[in-house]
């Protein structure tokens, strides 16, 4: 009788972490209508809390293979981080913003950040997860590619920390005041246009630092 009764209780144990295993799998619990965390934080490392749902309102084509009972007792599923290359959003948009469950895709991972790539789409400010920019004091402490950028938004602040950013390219958004060519000193807002282009006024945007256009290539005067 006793070998019956640990034999029941051994198989008990064990589905019971299996239950559990997979629920660690899912989060945002619907029975908890006010969470005192983020959903994020039911995940394990390395991932976040994304929605079964998209903006639309349509599940996620993933989601279709979660079975029912889960998505009854779940808002959304754990997914790792994203990583180098991948794209993301900078301004992100969440199913729930008190609970904080992302629509789509999770954030970058904590050693990256989103870089702007100038593109605007119907999720918000669209970006590529990258290494997180190499703090600098002047141009020296960049590589040949870059320039260094104050982090304060100032016209004429362009002592204390900066950032080393890559100049701009064909199509990216400049501050016409700091002109072409890769500069000595710190500039702001970011690095000017890439030798033989320059800051066009091109969708000109005003800004308490200075007008904001396009880079363009140069066209030479014959």
């Amino acid at each position: 009788m006793w070998r019956r009764l640990l034999l029941v209780s051994v198989l008990c144990i064990i589905a019971s972490n299996q239950s559990e295993g997979k629920e660690k799998l899912f989060c945002g619990p619907r029975h908890v209508r006010y969470p005192s965390r983020s959903t994020s934080d039911q995940c394990p490392n390395n991932t976040c809390c994304v929605s079964f749902l998209q903006q639309n309102g349509t599940e996620q084509p993933w989601a279709r293979k979660v079975p029912v009972r889960f998505k009854t007792d779940f808002a959304g599923k754990c997914i790792p981080y994203s990583q180098i290359g991948a794209g993301c959003n900078q301004y992100p948009v969440f199913a729930d913003d008190y609970a904080r469950i992302y629509f789509g895709q999770c954030q970058c991972a904590k050693t990256l950040y989103c870089e702007d790539q100038n593109v605007q789409a119907p999720e918000g400010y669209v970006g590529v997860c990258s290494p997180r920019p190499t703090k600098c004091q002047n141009v020296s402490m960049c590589k040949s590619d870059e320039c260094c950028v104050s982090d304060y938004g100032i016209v004429g602040q362009k002592e204390g920390p900066g950032t080393c950013q890559t100049m701009r390219k064909l199509g990216d958004r400049c501050l016409i005041q700091n002109g072409s060519g890769r500069p000595e000193d710190m500039v702001t807002y970011s690095c000017p246009c890439m030798e033989n282009h320059e800051c066009g006024g091109i969708d000109v945007i005003p800004a308490r630092f200075g007008s904001i256009g396009r880079c363009v290539a140069v066209t030479e005067s014959t």
